[in-house]
């Protein structure tokens, strides 16, 4: 961990010592016993009285002193910028929580619950559901052994319900190729995007009714289509979001990925049933495999990250969600950020300067309404359980004064 180099105030000098005075007569003596006290006493209201004065001033002169060490280090916060809004508890102060098999959400996940409470903070828990097809132009959906199964769903929400644990359910969809992934998925016809569409939902809905049933409070219709939230009609969206909707009352996100940022959004992204617009934020903010200073990350991800973030907002008329967003335990956290493996040294301190300047400019962003870090567990080097710097980053800005638990979300 970074150490705070607060330096000691100049010790006052040490005065000589005074002669020995000569023995008192008893008049004497009995003149000192009657002053003694009172000089006390008026000495006493004298420093009562520079207390009141100097007060303020010391005050002022100490927590500019500490203030300036904090905001140096760059991972001591949390510190905002000044004048920026508490959010009441109404940022959505996440971790996302893999698990790659049927039987998922079991004894060992829930028995992490409680440390994911007490060591980070968190409020919401992210519990991802993955879903495959054969090739990116397949328009067939299956569930693998990498799949929760709905049992297994409904005994998430409900364990983390009762840890008192937000539940944000998100599907995620994987191609069986080299290189696959949900963005790659295409089509040549309308024809083949609707049966698509149709087996999506077909896979997905059971998922969807058990959120319902069990309470969660949030869910995404899709994540990271990339071809398709383009070249997709806007009808096929918006029925997908409508059958959503009718199935699940809570709120609504579409988490799109990160990228390209020259494509204009498209039209049903203002779909009155999405509450949010959510991102999977894995802006790359090095170009090169190098270690880049923690005090020096928050500047970099306000002036790159920031304004693409607040592109959406304007564009979509949504508040924005990063629903997704993780950063190696690497010196080269920053480089191509969605990898799960590095060729480099592990460097905690470089993961947590991560942490620390997405949660340091989205909590000051209003148009953010919260931020689910991947992953806690089985992420390879994305994984944080076990990183202690990474960990006490995350508590520090998920307990601190700007995220009051006041109103829920």
């Amino acid at each position: 961990m970074l150490k705070e180099n607060v330096q000691s105030l100049p010790s006052e000098p040490i005065a000589p010592r005074a002669h020995v005075a000569p023995v008192a007569s008893t008049k004497e003596k009995n003149a000192r016993q009657v002053l003694l006290p009172l000089s006390i006493l008026g000495v006493v209201l004298m420093l009562g009285v520079l207390a009141l004065v100097f007060a303020p001033v010391l005050t002022a002169f100490f927590t500019t002193r500490v203030a300036k060490t904090i905001d140096a280090s760059g991972l001591t916060g949390p510190t905002l910028p000044v004048g920026a809004p508490l959010r009441s508890g109404l940022f959505e102060a996440g971790l996302v929580t893999p698990e790659w098999q049927t039987n998922a959400f079991g004894t060992s996940w829930q028995q992490d619950l409680p440390t994911i409470q007490t060591q980070t903070g968190a409020r919401w828990i992210e519990l991802p559901i993955l879903f495959s097809q054969d090739t990116a132009s397949s328009t067939n959906i299956a569930t693998t052994q990498s799949t929760p199964g709905t049992d297994a769903l409904a005994m998430g929400i409900r364990a983390a319900h009762a840890h008192g644990l937000k539940v944000f359910v998100v599907p995620l969809l994987t191609v069986q190729q080299p290189e696959g992934w949900a963005g790659s998925i295409q089509f040549s016809n309308q024809q083949q995007e609707q049966i698509w569409f149709d087996n999506y939902w077909k896979a997905f809905q059971p998922y969807v009714r058990v959120a319902a049933q069990q309470g969660a409070e949030q869910i995404a219709v899709a994540t990271e289509c990339a071809w398709l939230q383009v070249h997709a009609p806007a009808s096929l969206w918006n029925q997908l979001i409508a059958r959503v909707h009718v199935a699940f009352t809570g709120k609504l996100t579409y988490d799109m990925n990160w990228g390209p940022t020259d494509q204009p959004l498209p039209t049903w992204f203002s779909n009155a049933q999405l509450s949010y617009i959510g991102v999977s934020a894995y802006y790359p903010l090095s170009d090169t495999a190098t270690r880049i200073s923690p005090a020096a990350m928050v500047t970099l991800w306000h002036s790159k990250i920031t304004p693409l973030l607040d592109a959406i907002y304007a564009h979509s008329g949504k508040p924005v969600l990063i629903s997704e967003i993780g950063y190696r335990n690497s010196a080269d956290a920053l480089y191509l950020p969605w990898q799960q493996d590095s060729a480099l040294p592990s460097d905690q301190e470089e993961q947590a300067g991560a942490f620390n300047a997405a949660l340091s400019n989205g909590i000051a962003d209003t148009r953010l309404v919260g931020i689910f870090f991947w992953g806690w567990n089985n992420v390879k080097r994305l994984t944080i359980k076990g990183n202690t710097t990474t960990i006490a980053t995350l508590h520090r800005w998920y307990t601190s004064p700007s995220l009051q638990k006041g109103a829920s979300s």
